[in-house]
This record gives C-alpha cells, sequence and structure tokens, in this order.
C-alpha cells in the first residue's frame, strides 16, 4: 500500500465502505461466470468514490486499489491485488463518473447522490492469498535486514574516515609547530648572522 495514504485520517469513510456476501445475480449473468468465482461484494458510496478522486488530483501518488485495500486491510483484513487491472480500471470510471456527475448536483441532490451505493464484485483470483502477503512480508524484512547491513558498513566506513580525519589534522597541526619552529630558528639565525 502506498505510504502517502497512512498520513490521511479516513475515520469519516469508515461506513461508506462495506462487504457482504450477497451477489448481484445481474452481474454474473452479465458476465457469464458461475457464483462461486465471487467472493464479496464491496458496496462503496459515492462520496467515497468522489474523494478518491479529489486526492488523486492532488498529486498523491497512489492506485485506486491502494485506496480500497486501505479500507478493506482496516476493516476486514483483506487485501486485493495490487496487479488488479479490473478492480483499477473499475474504480477509475466509478471516481471520475462519480466527480462529474456530483458536480452538477445542489442541496438534498448532492447529499443523495453522495450516499449512492455502486457495487463492486470481487472474484476470488482478486485477493491476495496468506502465502502471497507472507511472501511479500518476507521479501520486505530481506530488503530490510540488507539495508540494516549496509547502513552498518556504511557507518563504519565512516567512523573509519573520521577516524583518518581526525589523524590528517593532527599531522596537519605537528607540521604547522614544526614550520612555526623552523621559522623561527631561520629568523634567529639570520639575526645573528647579520650581527657578524
Amino acid at each position: 500500500m502506498s505510504d502517502e495514504l497512512k498520513q490521511y485520517n479516513f475515520e469519516n469513510y469508515k461506513g461508506n465502505v462495506t462487504i457482504d456476501s450477497n451477489h448481484s445475480l445481474e452481474y454474473v449473468k452479465r458476465r457469464c461466470i458461475n457464483a462461486d468465482e465471487i467472493v464479496f461484494t464491496v458496496h462503496i458510496t459515492n462520496h467515497v468514490l468522489k474523494s478518491g478522486q479529489d486526492f488523486k488530483e492532488t498529486g498523491i501518488c497512489f492506485t485506486f486499489t491502494d485506496l480500497l485495500n486501505h479500507f478493506l486491510g482496516e476493516n476486514y483484513a483483506i487485501l486485493i491485488k495490487q496487479d488488479c487491472k479490473r478492480i483499477e480500471d473499475h474504480l477509475r470510471r466509478l471516481t471520475s463518473s462519480a466527480k462529474t456527475n456530483i458536480r452538477w448536483k445542489i442541496g438534498s441532490a448532492s447529499v443523495k447522490f453522495g450516499k449512492a451505493i455502486k457495487r463492486i464484485a470481487i472474484r476470488s483470483d482478486e485477493l491476495q492469498s496468506a502465502a502471497e502477503i507472507e511472501h511479500e512480508l518476507l521479501k520486505v524484512k530481506d530488503e530490510k535486514r540488507v539495508l540494516e547491513e549496509t547502513n552498518t558498513r556504511h557507518h563504519e566506513r565512516c567512523d573509519e574516515l573520521y577516524q583518518s580525519l581526525l589523524e590528517a589534522e593532527e599531522l596537519r597541526r605537528a607540521s604547522d609547530e614544526k614550520l612555526t619552529a623552523a621559522y623561527s630558528d631561520i629568523e634567529k639565525l639570520k639575526k645573528e648572522n647579520a650581527h657578524l
């Protein structure tokens, strides 16, 4: 999930995204799929869809699947696959439509349209399995371990370079003292030579 979404408070939208196991028979018939392939249906209000489009227009980097996963993960511990093109395209069309249509509504018509619900059927092959999530978690842990090792090596190298810098500074100071002493000796010798 996009880390940028975590900074926003979605408490106002919690009740606006729900799931249930009642599937639209019209959808099953229209798509010519087996009803068993549909795991659940997401019910999402136009208000949330419009807000998703508003977030997208602010330049925040996320996909609509990220936004849906935020709600599903928080409330139901379910995640949609990130590369699910059908869901992403469907959400993109719904959010764009909600943003366009709500613009022309005012007052109670706007409130009524905002509360209207859109349904998205989620198929079993579109859900992330526990094995996929575990594999992703292991991959992230490996990346973290590699970064920590690299970070440790960089800290050790920085300490070595700092130590070298201190030694070089000490040598420079000692050389400056010797050079100053040599200049004063030369001046003394010049004065003694001048008296002769």
